[in-house]
C-alpha cells in the first residue's frame, strides 16, 4: 500500500513526492486507488511506467481513478502538491486532501 503523507490526515502544501514500485522479473504491477481526493488547484498525481514514460498524467479531483497496468516489471507514482491550499480557495474543503493506493503484481 502506497499513501499521501500524513495519511489518513491531509498532506501538506510544496511536496514533491516520487514512489517507486518492482514487480518480480516478468510481471507486471497494478495501482488501484482506494481513496482520492487531491486539490484540483494545484496537486496532482503522475503515473510512470518506470522508464520515464508516463502511463496516467496529471490526475486529482475526487473521482477515484481506474487502476493502471504497467507494461513492465516496474513504475513509479510522482505526487506533486503546490502552495497552501487555504490561500488558493480561501475556503477549508470538508475532505480532508489525501489518498491511498494499493499494488498487486501481476
Amino acid at each position: 500500500m502506497i499513501a499521501s503523507p500524513n495519511f489518513p490526515n491531509e498532506y501538506d502544501s510544496n511536496l514533491n513526492c516520487l514512489y517507486t514500485l518492482k514487480a518480480p522479473l516478468g510481471m507486471k504491477i497494478r495501482l488501484t486507488f482506494t481513496e482520492f481526493h487531491v486539490k484540483k488547484c494545484c496537486d496532482f498525481i503522475t503515473v510512470f511506467d518506470g522508464l520515464a514514460n508516463p502511463l496516467q498524467v496529471a490526475m486529482n479531483g475526487e473521482d477515484i481513478p481506474s487502476p493502471v497496468i504497467s507494461p513492465s516489471n516496474r513504475m513509479a507514482i510522482k505526487f506533486t502538491t503546490s502552495v497552501d491550499h487555504a490561500l488558493v480557495n480561501g475556503t477549508k474543503d470538508t475532505e480532508p486532501a489525501r489518498w491511498q493506493a494499493i499494488y498487486t503484481f501481476v
